[in-house]
């Protein structure tokens, strides 16, 4: 069965009444992968908001279902933390009903999407300068060649989250980091993805980007940095 045929049967079985649906994430936007599941999102008229995962024939289906009133709220929640996953989904998503209620719901998300999120404080640049010096320290200072792997591992994520921060993009986590990342700093995320191949053997890539994101954030903060 088809990802396409399998959220239209979905849809239709389960949910007569839909407002809005889409068929999102990485079936909606052609990446595809053998492990890939069907996201769907499913607006009704009345219901708690929920999210399931379950089998459907032999196709693994991760379910959002929201009504018009949470949306909005679910789009706040997430934009509070600076990710819009839920309004990306339904941005991007390929409708599965064909209405005006479903087009002003999707345009509302593509509108949302694009706005971009809350501009990021100085107190959380200065948190997360803070935190990747540290990191820079350990990876710099370590020995030990086993905890050299999850201190990179944490440094990318940080270097990642910063420089999206200055430039006022979304973030996400795990596969959505970088690919915010590549859409908003290309020239950063494509040099970050070597460094992190290399860093069991030559750990200076990764140092050389990390201070210069911190450069473009304000520097180096370690002494004098206090949160109360």
């Amino acid at each position: 069965m088809s990802f396409r045929t399998v959220a239209d049967d979905i849809v239709r079985e389960r949910f007569r009444d839909a407002v809005g649906a889409w068929m999102c994430g990485s079936v909606a936007t052609g990446q595809v992968s053998p492990t890939s599941d069907l996201d769907l999102v499913v607006v009704v008229r009345d219901a708690t908001p929920s999210r399931e995962t379950f089998r459907w024939t032999d196709m693994l289906v991760e379910q959002f279902v929201h009504t018009e009133q949470s949306l909005p709220d679910w789009y706040a929640r997430d934009a509070s933390e600076y990710r819009c996953t839920l309004a990306n989904m339904v941005a991007t998503g390929v409708p599965l009903i064909e209405s005006s209620a479903a087009a002003d719901l999707q345009s509302t998300a593509q509108a949302h999407v694009q706005q971009g999120p809350p501009p990021c404080d100085q107190a959380e640049i200065d948190a997360q300068r803070y935190h990747l010096s540290s990191a820079v320290d350990d990876l710099v200072g370590t020995d030990d060649r086993d905890e050299l792997v999850f201190i990179a591992a944490g440094a990318v994520e940080q270097v990642s989250q910063l420089e999206l921060a200055i430039c006022g993009s979304w973030t996400g986590r795990g596969k959505w980091l970088h690919r915010w990342l590549t859409v908003a700093a290309p020239t950063t995320a494509a040099p970050l993805v070597a460094a992190m191949q290399v860093v069991s053997q030559d750990r200076q890539p990764l140092v050389k980007i990390a201070r210069e994101v911190l450069d473009r954030a304000g520097g180096w903060l370690q002494e004098g940095y206090r949160l109360d």
